[in-house]
């Protein structure tokens, strides 16, 4: 997703999350992003038991889920539909080959 992570897990990665919020911002300023690198334990999103919270009604708006956990996800109604915003963007095709799961 990133050409380089250009920090270290033992600098909290913050280069890198601030260097994400600024680009994002740029480009839509109408849209708040509060980005968020934790190690929680409660935000472990490698953990089954996470993902209800992480990802139900009541959990974070986006979360950058390995394709590991998508048969979880999917199996517990933790995934919605697309917007029709995304579906249409130019990485739309590219990221649905890349994470689709039993049709």
């Amino acid at each position: 997703m990133y050409p380089y992570l250009p920090t270290t897990p033992e600098a909290n990665f913050q280069p890198m999350v601030q260097r994400i919020v600024n680009e994002f911002q740029q480009k839509n300023p109408q849209v708040l992003l509060n980005a968020v690198m934790t190690q929680d334990l409660e935000y472990d999103t490698y953990t089954y038991s996470n993902l209800p919270n992480i990802l139900g009604k009541n959990g974070l708006d986006l979360v950058e889920l390995d394709t590991l956990m998508l048969g979880d996800a999917v199996d517990n109604h933790l995934i919605l539909p697309a917007s029709q915003a995304i579906s249409t963007s130019k990485f739309w095709q590219v990221g649905l080959q890349a994470s689709t799961y039993n049709n």
